[in-house]
């Protein structure tokens, strides 16, 4: 690594004292939310600890970096009078049709009965369970988490890259973010996975195709001692654990994000997504997506991928 991290990052996103929740750490170190902790090319990371923070959850979601929309909605919510930090930082978590989205993934893959406890949705002002959310709700636009269960923790990896004040990742920031990532935040929360008896499940949104994974076996080769029947799973991986007794899981899902492939709304038979499909049908036999460009031995490998993950948590349970 030849750039030299900034003081502020150092201290807030490497030598964090292993802190996990940074809401608290805020508030211990008076840094605030919406900070710029480094600059590079016209582009700045903000401190911004979108999500809720509990200290020992069954599963743990994980995205890549807090978004500008979710960053600013902190900042502006916290200039009101007497509101609750924590409150706020959870609200803006995946919010919107991204939170809708998230919900009807984690109901499909049984999130919500391997935590014991309901999960619930806000929805255009009405709460609702996610084991109720239908397909109707896609069609909504306002949704945001609430009554998180302490078992169940929504963050990100790192805070938020913004540039002209919009979301955006460029892969020459990459190496930098992987430092914080390696030694901050990200680590901790890979670590407390594989030291509590009480952790289950993992799941990290996007590609498996990026740096997480590494870092995660990079700490693995620390932990070894801890890693009997743990399982990195991804669309790519997932079929070498068929036969594989699993006690933990760690996984990656498509990004919410994505409006194609898993998630997007057109309801002809022929441009079906996999999403509607599952919901429609209660199974996971769903019609290749043209949105994705997706062929079908990648369809049917997702389907069996989702369909996989789903009966270990089951097992899980059980």
């Amino acid at each position: 690594m030849n750039r030299i991290l900034c003081k502020k990052c150092i201290e807030y996103c490497v030598n964090s004292d292993s802190r996990l929740n940074l809401i608290e750490f805020s508030k211990e170190k008076s840094i605030k939310i919406g900070e710029i902790l480094y600059s590079i090319d016209n582009s700045h990371l903000h401190f911004a600890p979108a999500g809720n923070y509990p200290e020992n959850p069954v599963v743990t979601i994980c995205g890549l970096a807090t978004s500008v929309q979710a960053k600013e909605y902190i900042v502006n919510e916290l200039k009101i009078k007497d509101v609750e930090t924590d409150r706020v930082c959870l609200n803006a978590v995946y919010q919107g049709k991204m939170a809708i989205k998230l919900a009807l993934m984690l109901k499909a893959l049984n999130i919500d009965k391997l935590i014991k406890q309901m999960i619930y949705l806000k929805i255009d002002n009405s709460l609702i369970q996610i084991s109720d959310l239908t397909i109707d709700e896609l069609k909504k636009s306002k949704g945001m988490f609430e009554q998180i269960s302490a078992d169940l923790h929504l963050t990100q990896s790192t805070c938020c890259w913004s540039e002209n004040n919009k979301s955006t990742f460029k892969k020459h920031w990459w190496e930098y973010s992987k430092e914080c990532r390696n030694d901050g935040y990200f680590s901790q929360i890979v670590t407390r996975f594989i030291h509590s008896d009480k952790s289950k499940i993992l799941i990290l949104l996007g590609s498996s195709n990026n740096e997480n994974e590494s870092i995660i076996k990079n700490i693995f080769k620390n932990e070894i001692e801890k890693l009997k029947n743990v399982a990195i799973l991804s669309p790519q991986t997932w079929i070498n654990y068929q036969n594989f007794k699993i006690d933990k899981l760690i996984c990656f899902i498509h990004h919410p994000a994505n409006t194609g492939y898993i998630y997007n709304n057109c309801k002809t038979e022929k441009l079906k997504s996999v999403l509607y499909s599952y919901y429609e049908n209660e199974s996971w036999n769903f019609s290749t997506d043209r949105y994705g460009r997706v062929k079908n031995e990648t369809t049917n490998n997702a389907r069996d991928y989702y369909k996989f993950i789903s009966n270990e948590v089951l097992k899980m349970i059980n």
